[in-house]
């Protein structure tokens, strides 16, 4: 009986380990036939043979697997893509899968970058204001008002960042490029990648318009097109030809001042410490841009944004404006 039992297991064992061979064995095989089955749709007459005789594909079968012409019916049918905030394409199927990811990417960028850049504001003003304080408790302990040193250089880093952003390329992009390099430089090809191209220091408003100047007529001021927006670095706010920046004629005591052709002239003055001067000087940029600053100073605009600017820095303050002459 003993003896009996014993067979009976060992033979139970035997089959199991038959049966596991078994299965790996078949599923070697299935991976063999998929492989080999894209390899046959790609042409190979060697993957076509192996189907048949290994994996009992017929010729029919075989011969489907051959047929482009079903895939390229396919794509004979466009579809349209976009719609909304983007504009609508009618491409084949398998384009519109990468135009859809593409678009949904890029809207996730700039989803993103936008909430980056309003963190990264508020996260600006809260430092200004806090440095403003400390400021406060130094003066009224007798001692020099500090700059923010560390806030600017961080500051800088952002305004330099487009730099240090690896260029986007195409399939297009190479091929001009090889077509590039067997030709000289050309005035109309300089302008194009100037415009494509954001180079040191220079960001895309800054080629689109600051860099616009009359060809016949040099470099004076009047000839260059004011931006419509200020570029700022630092302390300094540049927009073509004006420039904003942080002045002080004697210790303890800070101006605005504006230089270019409606300048030079001190926007506000007797500001109590750098902090409150920069504050002031945003608060000019953000009332009036560029391309409203005139030659001649003509009108009130900048002198009024000024006296406002002053006016929020210091509530308590009756202003500080300088006269026009």
């Amino acid at each position: 009986m003993a003896d009996a039992a014993r067979e009976s297991g060992s033979r139970t064992a035997e089959e199991s380990v038959e049966e596991k061979a078994g299965r790996a064995a078949r599923a070697a095989q299935s991976s063999q036939c998929d492989h080999a089955r894209g390899h046959c749709e790609n042409g190979d007459p060697e993957a076509c043979e192996f189907l048949q005789q290994s994996c009992g594909y017929d010729d029919d079968e075989v011969s489907l697997l051959l047929d482009d012409q079903r895939h390229a019916n396919e794509q004979d049918v466009l579809v349209t893509v976009g719609g909304d905030e983007y504009p609508e394409m009618e491409v084949t199927p398998e384009v519109a899968g990468a135009l859809r990811d593409s678009w949904t990417g890029y809207k996730a960028g700039m989803g993103q970058l936008d909430d980056a850049l309003t963190k990264a504001r508020e996260a600006v003003i809260n430092a200004r204001q806090a440095w403003r304080a400390i400021n406060r408790i130094r003066e009224a302990n007798g001692q020099e008002p500090m700059h923010p040193d560390r806030l600017h250089t961080l500051l800088d880093a952002l305004d330099t960042m487009p730099d240090s952003i690896p260029e986007v390329r195409t399939l297009d992009h190479f091929t001009q490029t090889e077509t590039a390099d067997e030709q000289a430089d050309e005035p109309d090809q300089f302008a194009t990648e100037q415009q494509g191209t954001l180079g040191i220091d220079t960001d895309a408003e800054q080629v689109a318009e600051e860099k616009q100047v009359t060809l016949a007529g040099g470099d004076e001021a009047g000839n260059e097109v004011a931006p419509k927006a200020w570029r700022q670095k630092g302390t300094t706010w540049t927009g073509g030809p004006h420039k904003i920046a942080l002045d002080s004629h004697q210790r303890g005591k800070w101006n605005v001042k504006l230089t270019g052709p409606a300048g030079p002239l001190d926007l506000a003055t007797n500001l109590p410490d750098p902090t409150v001067a920069e504050t002031v000087a945003v608060g000019i940029t953000e009332r009036v841009q560029p391309d409203e600053v005139t030659g001649h100073n003509a009108d009130a605009t900048l002198q009024e944004a000024a006296a406002a600017a002053k006016s929020e820095a210091l509530p308590d303050d009756e202003g500080g404006l300088m006269e026009y002459a």
